[in-house]
């Protein structure tokens, strides 16, 4: 598996703009804050239509905790994602924009526990 090509999804936010340097054949991306919490079951579906690749998330605690339950979807069709998480407990794009505040700040679960 270690050969297999990789297939980047990404988040919104920092998750996106990390993947801006990234050297891939393929890559998901999401329009815009919208479509907050794309990367995780972009990466399972993408898993299930390009079994060839090897699907890799990009996303940020804010995206993963509304839609990283598609993790069971990985799991029970086998699909070999890989999830990376930007932990940073807090909403960061709305604090970059707005400031820092008390509502912008994000619980902290045990995402290894999760997984």
């Amino acid at each position: 598996m270690a050969d297999r090509p990789v297939l980047y999804t990404a988040d919104v936010g920092d998750a996106l703009f990390t993947s801006v340097d990234l050297e891939t054949e393929m890559f998901l991306g999401p329009g815009y804050y919208a479509s907050m919490g794309f990367a995780v079951p972009a990466a399972a579906g993408a898993g299930l239509a390009e079994p060839g690749l090897r699907p890799v998330a990009l996303v940020g605690d804010e995206a993963f905790l509304m839609t990283g339950m598609e993790l069971v979807t990985c799991v029970r069709k086998a699909l070999p994602v890989i999830v990376i998480l930007f932990d940073n407990q807090r909403h960061g794009m709305l604090a970059a924009m707005d400031g820092p505040a008390r509502s912008y700040e994000l619980p902290a679960p045990d995402y290894v526990r999760f997984a």
